[in-house]
């Protein structure tokens, strides 16, 4: 499995992406960290909760490239997948946590921004069963990629017909 500094996207080793998940909550390359330990380069921000990192490994795991702790113009993301356009929050509390709701929620699209889905997950729902929610989340990611492109297909169709 390859794993991508979530500063400048170039690949890191499996070495170095455990040390920069313990320390930093996200993976990071060396290159990354010494501009950032002479002032030069983007931080490495805050750790992540538990939860996070918990989630962010099993999405990698599952090959879903993702990153901990980013921020859009407006708020914390605790892991966003940008390729899928889809931003996930932790810590939201909520009545049922169960995979049902989760998939209720994902179907839902739980809260939109400029095109970019926010998921909110419980952080109990985390600590309950990781691997369920990690692969309710990877099919959604994947279809929703797969969606967006389908849809970029039509549109250039419609734009390749118009030229005509």
């Amino acid at each position: 499995m390859s794993y991508y500094c979530s500063v400048c996207n170039d690949q890191i080793s499996d070495k170095m992406y455990a040390y920069s998940m313990d320390h930093f909550g996200r993976a990071i390359c060396m290159e990354c960290l010494q501009k950032n330990s002479d002032g030069r380069g983007p931080a490495p921000v805050a750790k992540a909760t538990p939860q996070a990192v918990k989630l962010s490994y099993a999405l990698t795991k599952r090959g879903i490239r993702n990153n901990l702790v980013t921020h859009d113009a407006i708020r914390h993301v605790d892991i966003s997948i940008p390729w899928a356009r889809l931003f996930i929050e932790l810590d939201f509390q909520q009545q049922v946590f169960d995979e049902k709701q989760l998939h209720a929620d994902l179907e839902r699209e739980v809260y939109d921004q400029e095109d970019i889905s926010t998921v909110k997950v419980p952080n109990a729902l985390v600590d309950q069963n990781v691997d369920a929610v990690a692969d309710s989340l990877a099919k959604f990611a994947v279809r929703r990629y797969r969606q967006d492109k389908e849809e970029k297909d039509y549109e250039d169709e419609e734009e390749d017909d118009l030229d005509l």
